[in-house]
């Protein structure tokens, strides 16, 4: 009788245990399963598989607590069904991120997350945003070449939350931000720059003077051409402070473009009158005429 009552509480100790895994993973589970079905089709092979999965901004295109966790969870589930050789480790890869100044906010620019994807070897990239609507939230997710920047799948689904675990969408990662500094560089994109700096009651800075960096021999000889990205602060005075590379390239003109950004003037930003230290991304662009 005692070895029955013993193995009565394992059981239901057990089942206790199981019903504590979080709602949502089953639907993250299904998911990973499409994920790595197209990833092991021979059409969408790779050399070397290496498949990162990014934080997933917010419907407002902004990083979140909730975004981190959901890849995270995705992230392993792939490491699961594909090995865990074959994916890129997260915490390495925000660790490398944050030692070189670059937050979860610039990530939520494509072009940056591609370049510091393929420079951490990824040649497989899993994108998502998370849309909430009163009491449900879906994740959409797609499964991007980075070669090319082709996709290679479009998938979603509705993910079943607590209110608790819902309300982290709108939750910042953890992230020091610069007291000083009055508009931090939260987005990227043009529309969400100009509502940031309109809600902080905040006019933006403006370029006076601001010369093109000129082209390195390697870059030219490689018909070298893209942009190069800055998390630039701009004080009271309009001068750039501290730059920080976002995106770069492999031929010297993030070394170039430094250089020149570090001289560069602008109209200092603005609140009622005064001037005032923000954040701005800043780029300068290389074109071969």
């Amino acid at each position: 009788m005692f070895f029955l009552r013993v193995f009565v509480i394992f059981v239901l100790a057990s089942s206790a245990l199981g019903q504590s895994t979080a709602p949502y993973e089953s639907e993250l589970s299904t998911l990973a399963d499409r994920l790595a079905h197209e990833i092991k089709l021979p059409r969408k092979h790779v050399p070397s598989l290496n498949i990162l999965v990014l934080d997933f901004p917010n419907q407002r295109g902004i990083a979140n607590v909730l975004g981190e966790r959901m890849s995270e969870s995705l992230s392993d589930l792939l490491a699961e069904r594909l090995g865990p050789e074959h994916v890129v480790a997260q915490k390495q890869f925000r660790a490398a991120l944050l030692s070189a100044g670059i937050s979860p906010f610039d990530m939520q620019n494509n072009d940056v997350a591609f370049w510091n994807a393929k420079k951490a070897g990824a040649n497989l990239i899993v994108f998502g945003q998370l849309h909430s609507s009163g009491a449900e939230t879906t994740l959409m997710v797609q499964l991007v070449r980075a070669s090319d920047k082709k996709e290679l799948l479009a998938a979603s689904t509705n993910l079943t939350l607590t209110e608790e675990t819902r309300s982290l969408v709108d939750k910042f990662p953890a992230w020091r931000f610069d007291p000083d500094v009055l508009v931090p560089c939260l987005v990227t994109a043009r529309d969400a720059v100009v509502a940031l700096f309109k809600t902080a009651g905040v006019s933006e800075p403006k370029c006076i003077w601001c010369p093109q960096a000129p082209y390195t021999d390697e870059a030219r000889k490689a018909h070298q051409q893209g942009t190069v990205k800055f998390d630039a602060i701009i004080d009271e005075q309009g001068r750039v402070s501290a730059a920080t590379l976002v995106q770069g390239d492999d031929y010297g003109l993030s070394t170039q473009a430094m250089s020149a950004v570090k001289n560069w003037r602008f109209a200092p930003a603005t609140k009622s009158g005064k001037p005032v230290r923000v954040c701005s991304q800043i780029e300068m662009t290389f074109r071969l005429y």
